[in-house]
């Protein structure tokens, strides 16, 4: 099978590159979404230089995650935990190498367009301009969702709006803090600074240091939360399987393209919360520690606040439960262990209920009629932007793919044959069954026509995690081994992913910011001082 998988491998990943690059191909559906390419003939040189060093710094993650799982084999706790902190910090170095290709306003400079400008987010800009009050805000919050705005206002909860609102406080109220985060911005993110007080200026009001320092820290979070999936993922995938198995499986996580394309937006915190829902809900079911029933209740109940894009989640825990209940004869009797699964399914929705009710009773707000505000709006916006089903139904999982990374991608597709091949043996990884099931209903659901690389990123750790069994030495046993299984075809695969996520990221447009950024102010943001993106600038209500 190794010989087949590595043809299959070359050959898509090839074939997917092309179609991204060839301006032939439209990437989307016409008249209704359409991915943008990226730019690189306008007056912008091709940064060759740039290019050599992020594939230097993804050959040394590779290089890095065949150490690491030369060493997990039979290292300590601690130095296993050492392993995964330079796995984060190994990400984050491969990611910046990846935006530094890019050209203005690209890369690292779209950070600061990317969250404050309205038509992108509007999380910040709202949390800026409009909370003056907390207390408020939150009590005037479901009479703002009846407006029935269909974009990002109106589809989430709160949260987003008072995590922007809080970093946002704390650098106004830290000023000291604000001049350190300012100064470690670099010089592509100082130029887009630069390019937005250009563009703002001579408004209704003016960018002040604590906007720059609030933005950055935003950003610098976000990307945090994305990279630090690896850490619950990697104990995901640890209940089932070894140290090794896991590892292999975990470091595709580093070159996923979707997480650099989509940077900095708020889709990134996603993956974080899902992945960290089903360890603790799993772990907590799995060895009927309801102290973890508590923890997930109340991980759901954050994922709820910031987006509902949490009931996927919630669908898949709840299918695993079905599962470990129903199906699951390997536990004992089947009466202990439903009686234990009921326990423990009523101590999580205890937890979740009891912080819906502090919330709402402290802060005026009925967070179940947001919810539903939420879902109410998300439907109208099919009635407003035009959509055809069954083009969409095509293009969905082709986008994911490629999102996801084509390597990743198939390597989940060959662990699922590998179980249905093997349905009858003693091993059978539940896990995916159920994340393929749910991943299916969600995408003949229709409820996501256009930008599934983005409104899908929370679903990638899905890959991962279904990926784990294809590196198992002996199918009957996840645990019974403690080497790294198929080394050569693992490392083919990595290094292909890798390629993937460096071609992905720097083809895609993910903002349209050709559209959005005026051309112009491209060669005035370089002719500008670096200082000059401390000095402010004023904004325009552009929602």
């Amino acid at each position: 099978m190794s010989r087949v998988f590595s043809v299959t491998l070359v050959a898509a990943t090839l074939v997917s590159l092309g179609i991204l690059w060839s301006a032939e191909f439209t990437l989307g559906v016409p008249e209704e979404w359409v991915w943008d390419r990226i730019d690189y003939s306008h007056n912008q040189s091709f940064d060759a230089l740039g290019w050599l060093l992020a594939i230097i710094v993804g050959g040394l993650c590779v290089l890095f995650f065949w150490l690491g799982a030369r060493r997990l084999v039979s290292c300590s706790k601690f130095e296993s935990a050492c392993w995964l902190s330079g796995c984060l910090m190994g990400t984050f170095c491969w990611q910046w190498a990846v935006l530094e290709t890019m050209p203005v306003p690209f890369g690292a400079s779209r950070i600061p367009f990317v969250l404050y400008y309205p038509r992108s987010s509007g999380y910040y800009f709202e949390a800026r301009y409009e909370i003056d009050s907390i207390h408020e805000f939150l009590s005037n919050y479901e009479s703002k969702m009846n407006e029935g705005d269909v974009l990002h206002v109106g589809t989430h909860p709160p949260g987003l709006f008072l995590f922007h609102y809080g970093i946002l406080q704390f650098c106004q109220s830290n000023p000291k803090v604000s001049e350190f985060l300012i100064s470690t911005q670099p010089q592509s993110v100082q130029i887009g600074f630069a390019q937005l007080a250009d563009n703002t200026m001579g408004t209704a009001a003016s960018l002040l240091p604590a906007d720059h320092a609030a933005i950055w820290l935003a950003a610098l979070l976000t990307q945090f939360m994305g990279i630090a999936t690896v850490i619950p993922l990697y104990h995901l995938a640890r209940l089932k399987y070894s140290r090794t198995t896991s590892w292999q499986a975990v470091a595709f996580w580093t070159f996923v393209p979707a997480v650099i394309v989509f940077l900095p937006k708020s889709d990134l915190l996603y993956p974080f919360i899902g992945a960290t829902v089903l360890y603790l809900w799993i772990k907590g079911l799995t060895s009927n520690l309801l102290r973890y029933a508590l923890l997930a209740g109340l991980a759901i109940f954050i994922g709820m606040c910031l987006s509902l894009a949490m009931l996927p989640t919630i669908a898949l825990v709840g299918l695993f439960t079905i599962w470990n209940a129903f199906c699951d004869v390997s536990q004992g009797g089947k009466t202990a262990v439903r009686s234990a699964t009921t326990r423990y399914i009523l101590t999580a929705a205890a937890a979740f209920i009891l912080a819906v009710v502090v919330v709402s009773t402290v802060f005026d707000i009925n967070l179940i009629r947001v919810w539903v505000s939420n879902l109410q709006n998300h439907a109208r916006f099919y009635e407003e932007y035009d959509r055809t089903f069954w083009k969409w139904l095509v293009i969905n999982p082709l986008e994911f793919a490629i999102a996801s990374g084509v390597p990743l991608t198939l390597i989940a597709l060959f662990a699922v044959q590998g179980s249905i091949q093997d349905r009858k043996r003693r091993f059978h990884p539940p896990h995916i069954w159920c994340c393929l099931a749910i991943g299916t209903l969600l995408w003949i659901s229709g409820k996501n026509m256009g930008e599934a690389a983005r409104l899908w990123i929370n679903f990638i750790p899905w890959l991962v995690w279904m990926s784990a069994p294809f590196f198992l030495i002996d199918e009957n046993s996840a645990q019974n081994h403690d080497r790294i299984a198929r080394p050569a075809t693992w490392i083919l695969a990595l290094v292909f992913q890798l390629a993937a996520c460096l071609g992905t990221a720097t083809c895609i447009d993910g903002f349209h910011l050709a559209m959005n950024v005026p051309a112009d102010n491209v060669a005035r943001a370089h002719a500008t001082p670096a200082s000059a993106s401390q000095t402010g600038g004023q904004f325009t209500d552009d929602r």
